[in-house]
C-alpha cells in the first residue's frame, strides 16, 4: 500500500461544516514495504495443572520513519510475550 485516501462530506454539524467546508479530503502516505516476521516460543509444564510460556517475535519495519503517523499502529521490531495456564476441573485458564 502506498497511500490511503480520505474524503468525509455531507456532515450533519454545522459547526463543522462553517469550520472546514463542505467536505475535508487528505491523503495519507504509507509507502508500507515487505516485511520479515519471526517468532518463536517455549511452553513447559511446571506442575501437573499448570503450564509457563514465553516468546519473542522480531519484525523488520514494514512502515518508513519519515512517514509515520500517529494514524498507524506502532510497529515493534522486537518483544517478548510470557502467558501462564492451569487447569482446574474441566476448566482452563490461561493469561
Amino acid at each position: 500500500m502506498n497511500v490511503v485516501d480520505f474524503q468525509f462530506t455531507n456532515s450533519n454539524n454545522p459547526v463543522f461544516v462553517q469550520a472546514a467546508g463542505p467536505g475535508v479530503k487528505d491523503t495519507l502516505p504509507l509507502g508500507w514495504r515487505d516485511t520479515i516476521v519471526v517468532k518463536s516460543g517455549i511452553e513447559k509444564d511446571i506442575a501437573p495443572n499448570k503450564t509457563a510460556r514465553l516468546g519473542y517475535s522480531y519484525n523488520n519495519d514494514a512502515v518508513k520513519g519519515a512517514i509515520m503517523t500517529p494514524y498507524l499502529p506502532t510497529i515493534l521490531s522486537h518483544y517478548f510475550t510470557a502467558g501462564f495456564g492451569w487447569k482446574k476441573s474441566s476448566w482452563e485458564y490461561d493469561i
